[in-house]
């Protein structure tokens, strides 16, 4: 997890590469994880929480940041060489 101010002066904090091993998935370790992440992120002041996912995301794992507040707001293309 990190934290960044952006160009307008949020603090924004980010919950980047991280993931729950396969023989947890299912259990509520992921949630516990992004309960923790979010208070930690929350204690350094952060105005809001970012988590960026793979187009090809399970929609488990959505649902699992669903059930903690968070919904999607942009879609970012890309195109590669």
């Amino acid at each position: 997890i990190e934290a960044v101010k952006n160009t307008l002066g949020r603090y924004i904090g980010y919950l980047d590469n991280w993931a729950t091993k396969k023989e947890f998935i299912g259990k509520g370790v992921g949630k516990i994880l992004a309960d923790r992440a979010i208070q930690i992120l929350e204690s350094w002041g952060t105005d809001s929480i970012r988590i960026n996912l793979s187009y090809t995301t399970d929609k488990k794992l959505l649902d699992v940041f669903s059930k903690v507040g968070f919904q999607p707001i942009i879609t970012v293309l890309e195109k590669r060489f």
